[in-house]
């Protein structure tokens, strides 16, 4: 096969930068300050102590979540217990029966409130739970 001149000029040219290109590209990697072993070992040791540790993190959630169903049901049954109790001394009480723990709830709910009004970090959640107990409370 037969080049014509320019195409062989351009094949030469095209060589030439690409030597260059080649020695650029070595220089510059020989002028690099290799890189810390220890900064890729500590990394790949962090890696392993997140894969090592997801398992018992997620055990200890699925405790956590397990004790929160557990103090839920706990708190449904001493309600219930409570509305009973309060029914039965309302029936059976010789002397007049005052209802208290609705009005003890308000006291809680009141200092709740003013925690929540205090505090940036208030966890709202409590504040909630005292009044849907107490929205409870109303219904029976």
């Amino acid at each position: 096969m037969k080049f014509t001149d320019d195409v062989k000029r351009n094949f030469a040219s095209s060589w030439e930068k690409s030597v260059m290109e080649s020695v650029r590209l070595l220089t510059y990697i020989t002028t690099r300050t290799p890189h810390k072993i220890i900064d890729t070992i500590s990394l790949n040791n962090a890696r392993q102590m997140v894969i090592l540790f997801s398992g018992p993190f997620a055990e200890i959630n699925r405790n956590i979540q397990e004790n929160i169903d557990q103090f839920k049901e706990i708190q449904n049954t001493v309600d219930k217990i409570i509305i009973q109790f309060t029914q039965f001394l309302k029936q059976n009480a010789i002397a007049v029966f005052n209802d208290a723990y609705v009005e003890y709830l308000d006291y809680i709910i009141h200092l709740e409130r003013e925690k929540a009004n205090t505090s940036k970090n208030y966890n709202k959640k409590v504040l909630d739970g005292l009044e849907e107990v107490k929205r409870n409370m109303m219904k029976r």
